[in-house]
């Protein structure tokens, strides 16, 4: 993960909070148990990197990127956000560096079977003139290139819908792009996000049963389950092969 507007503190306490679906601060804060649990889980899928004294450029990135390939197998590069990636383009304006950018992304793709998740900033958006609300913003609103729209094979827009009085309600995920079709469609689905963090659909939102179970409670349930398992292959192994099971 190469992160430049937080740090690596602050991102590893939002993924904590939802793994464990609880708040790391405040009330019905997640105990030390499931804070060790999550801290111990971060620290095997995730890998936080600062690009150090070469500079924010993307081929730097990307180096540090494949690094992380070969020692941890990791399947996603997260670059946020392109607007931090230093530029040096030269005469070429942002679309033609943009676009001389595209083929190094792509053969980092091919070449490590590893995704890379970018995001990037919108420029700032009108109101619609009818609903008076921030635009949806989309592919070209996107600063910087007019080269969004081809390049990517999934776009995803994170649209957040206000109240009157500039409460965020929910808030809407468009996929605006699929490029191949076997990993889904276009469309658009609502969200409510939890206090934890945790996006879940708001039509499930609206009918969940709000005492969901702890960490402690699923992973007590988890080894029930486990022991079960065990006391059946037991049962099992105890019948003989010339005992019949009925």
């Amino acid at each position: 993960m190469c992160v430049f507007e937080s740090d690596p503190e602050i991102m590893a306490v939002n993924l904590i909070q939802l793994l464990i679906r609880k708040k790391f601060f405040g009330n019905n804060r997640l105990s030390e148990m499931e804070r060790d649990y999550a801290m111990d889980f971060i620290k095997n899928h995730f890998y936080f990197f600062d690009v150090g004294e070469g500079g924010n450029t993307l081929d730097n990135i990307l180096k540090r990127g494949e690094e992380l390939v070969r020692r941890h197998g990791i399947d996603m590069l997260y670059i946020d956000p392109w607007s931090y990636v230093e530029k040096d383009r030269g005469r070429m304006n942002d679309s033609e560096y943009f676009e001389a950018q595209l083929p190094k992304m792509k053969s980092f793709r091919r070449r490590n079977n590893c995704s890379i998740l970018l995001v990037a900033h919108t420029r700032k958006m009108d109101r619609d003139k009818n609903t008076n609300k921030l635009r949806v913003p989309e592919q070209y609103d996107i600063g910087g290139s007019n080269q969004w729209y081809g390049a990517p094979d999934k776009i995803i827009s994170v649209y957040a819908n206000y109240s009157e009085d500039g409460v965020i309600l929910n808030h809407t995920i468009y996929i605006q792009k699929q490029k191949k079709w076997w990993l889904g469609k276009k469309g658009e689905v609502e969200f409510k996000m939890l206090d934890h963090g945790e996006f879940i659909e708001l039509q499930e939102y609206n009918q969940r049963d709000m005492n969901q179970p702890s960490f402690k409670e699923r992973q007590a349930n988890d080894d029930t389950m486990k022991s079960v398992k065990v006391e059946e292959e037991n049962n099992d192994d105890s019948m003989g092969q010339d005992t019949a099971p009925f």
